[in-house]
């Protein structure tokens, strides 16, 4: 088992807006990743959740879905990058199996090695 610990996790406003602003976009489904050359040795994850327009459990729901996939299928084989998650309007009507498949087929897209840009 796999745990998140904070230091990788991408939570200051700047970094998301770096990573959002300078990375490569990949889009599958119901997911838009942007990924770009960490400044740190370590993988790094952010996440974003829009309302669209939903209630804050259904958001929630879909954070923690976006979280469990990445903690446990991905965060142990990333290269060192930041990378965030947006959630895109579909993400609420999927399901659990769907959304994870969406998140494995993007995830599996990422460089091996992000270039700094």
């Amino acid at each position: 088992m796999y745990r998140l610990v904070r230091a990788q996790r991408l939570t200051r406003r700047g970094d998301l807006e770096r990573v959002r602003r300078e990375g490569k976009r990949i889009r599958v489904g119901a997911v838009e990743l942007r990924v770009c050359a960490s400044p740190l040795a370590v993988a790094r994850v952010g996440w974003i959740v829009p309302k669209y327009k939903h209630g804050s459990v259904a958001r929630n729901l879909v954070k923690r879905r976006v979280r469990e996939v990445v903690r446990l299928d991905y965060l142990p084989t990333l290269a060192p990058c930041d990378v965030v998650i947006r959630a895109l309007p579909m993400a609420y009507d999927q399901s659990w199996d769907a959304l994870r498949a969406d998140l494995r087929k993007a995830l599996r897209r990422l460089p091996a090695s992000p270039s700094a840009t």
